[in-house]
């Protein structure tokens, strides 16, 4: 009788050891591991379960938005629905408490006969999160190629009109030929228009060539710098509607080191490098409200602020603008400002042809 007490201790204390040691196992894995009795409660939780979701044997949660019991009845249908696994031990993605989770089902029938399951379970929040940031990362990086790609068809584009524009000049110096001598006919109008530009051409002021397309305005503006003080200054002619928005600001403004992808060096405007002479502003009725605003600097104090920068520069640069749009009606329905329209309009010529 002794002898059967001492093989019951020794097997009970067995027994004691292989629970103690399972329990140390799962304590010191990473996944967190939990035994559901019936898919009806929880039964154990490994140290990385309790981790995450709390004591919920004892009814404590580590989740302010979610009490205990939540938790629980949201395990429990997790294992529940893991019944529906084709595989045994087959992975699954749920989201639980917020948190993106993996989870596996084991079942096991319990030395009493209970029906058990292991429920494991591994949290894929961060790695989830890593993949939608490296996704956004991805898209940026790809938008930004693209808006470089596009940045530099633009400035192509540009430097070919500005080639073609060159050698014209380049001609027309060779030639010696007036500009005035481009504008042929003898009309009363065209009269007219060479008296007004031998008045006018003399003074600084900015001047508004108005009239429809094809009627003649980029030769005004040729008329008026040949004959002004500054016809041996540099002149240059910019078509607004041609350049989108932020590319016509840093060519004209020019732009700091760093004021946006592939800014790599200071660079200086078309106002900077024109300084002292002329720029002619084809289109100017199409500028953006905040290409107005800094046009109006520009008008009002004889001064600009590149993309990117702060200081402001002074430049010295009389303005020709010209439009085949009606600027008075654009001021009254509010797409362009008032007091840039009075800036350019201190000189008007229309109905010259």
């Amino acid at each position: 009788m002794n002898e059967h007490q001492a093989v019951m201790n020794d097997t009970s204390q067995d027994i004691e050891r292989l629970i103690h040691n399972q329990k140390s196992l799962l304590d010191v894995m990473p996944s967190m591991v939990m035994i559901i009795k019936e898919f009806d409660s929880i039964e154990y939780m490994n140290a990385s379960a309790t981790l995450f979701f709390g004591n919920l044997l004892k009814g404590e949660s580590n989740n302010r938005l979610y009490t205990a019991e939540e938790t629980i009845n949201a395990l429990l249908l997790l294992s529940r629905k893991g019944q529906t696994q084709k595989k045994p031990g087959e992975k699954l993605e749920e989201k639980i408490n917020g948190h993106h989770v993996q989870y596996a089902i084991a079942p096991f029938i319990g030395y009493r006969g209970d029906r058990l399951s292991w429920l494991f379970i591994h949290d894929l929040t961060e790695e989830k999160n890593h993949i939608e940031e490296l996704s956004l990362f991805h898209k940026s990086i790809e938008t930004i190629l693209t808006d470089k790609i596009n940045e530099l068809k633009e400035s192509e584009r540009i430097r070919q009109s500005l080639s073609q524009e060159l050698n014209h000049l380049k001609d027309h110096l060779e030639k010696k030929e007036p500009v005035e001598g481009t504008m042929v006919g003898s009309s009363k109008s065209l009269r007219e228009l060479r008296d007004m530009v031998s008045q006018v051409a003399k003074s600084d002021a900015t001047i508004l060539i108005t009239g429809e397309s094809g009627t003649g305005k980029e030769l005004v503006a040729n008329l008026i710098r040949e004959t002004s003080n500054r016809c041996d200054k540099p002149f240059l002619k910019i078509n607004c509607n041609a350049i989108n928005d932020s590319l016509l600001e840093s060519d004209l403004f020019g732009y700091e080191k760093g004021a946006f992808t592939g800014a790599d060096n200071k660079r200086k405007g078309k106002f900077e490098v024109v300084d002292g002479g002329t720029i002619f502003l084809d289109e100017i009725g199409d500028i953006s409200s905040r290409m107005q605003s800094a046009m109006l600097r520009v008008l009002q104090d004889g001064e600009l602020i590149r993309v990117g920068g702060n200081t402001p520069v002074k430049v010295d640069v009389r303005i020709i603008a010209a439009t085949n749009a009606d600027l008075a009606k654009a001021v009254q329905a509010g797409t362009f400002r008032l007091d840039l329209y009075y800036r350019l309009n201190i000189i008007n010529i229309s109905d010259y042809h």
